[in-house]
């Protein structure tokens, strides 16, 4: 794979990254754009959790039922699985077009590529409670994020410290 091509396809996905968190300013305000981290080579890749990468890509592809929840003791690795998957995600989907590049006359669609379309964010609890001074203001911040997610068909939100809703 051409180093140049892929460096070009990385900062277009990057800056298609920012135009999707612009579109949608209240979860990008309380949260990480994980893909976008990801491709900034802001969060590490993942090693040792491919399996659960995998299985949770597998229950998210089912019709009915498709939420996964992490549970486990702090510092087991339930961030590091969301970003590892991000990471995934956002990697695969570069990787994919830089290599189709050069024949693109005869390559498949990305949308073809699973989740290759699908941003992960990092909703963070304690931003969404800071600063909410009065009686509902953290409703209403949940409450637009829930519009502006229901909007967009390929949002994952990752709830880090769900435990504390």
């Amino acid at each position: 794979m051409n180093e140049t091509i892929y460096k070009n396809v990385i900062e277009n996905e990057i800056e298609r990254l920012e135009s999707f968190n612009r579109s949608c300013s209240t979860l990008s305000k309380y949260s990480r754009n994980l893909n976008l981290l990801a491709l900034r080579e802001k969060i590490d890749r993942v090693y040792g959790r491919d399996t659960q990468i995998q299985q949770i890509m597998r229950i998210m592809l089912r019709k009915t039922k498709s939420n996964v929840i992490l549970t486990g003791l702090a510092g087991c690795g339930k961030t590091a699985i969301a970003e590892g998957l991000a990471y995934e995600i956002a990697t695969s989907r570069a990787e994919y077009i830089a290599k189709h590049y050069e024949n693109c006359e005869n390559a498949a669609p990305v949308s073809e590529l699973l989740f290759s379309d699908y941003v992960i964010y990092d909703l963070s609890m304690n931003a969404l409670v800071s600063g909410s001074r009065y009686r509902g203001d953290f409703e209403e911040r949940l409450q637009y994020i829930l519009e502006e997610i229901s909007k967009h068909s390929n949002v994952i939100v990752f709830i880090d410290e769900i435990h504390q809703i």
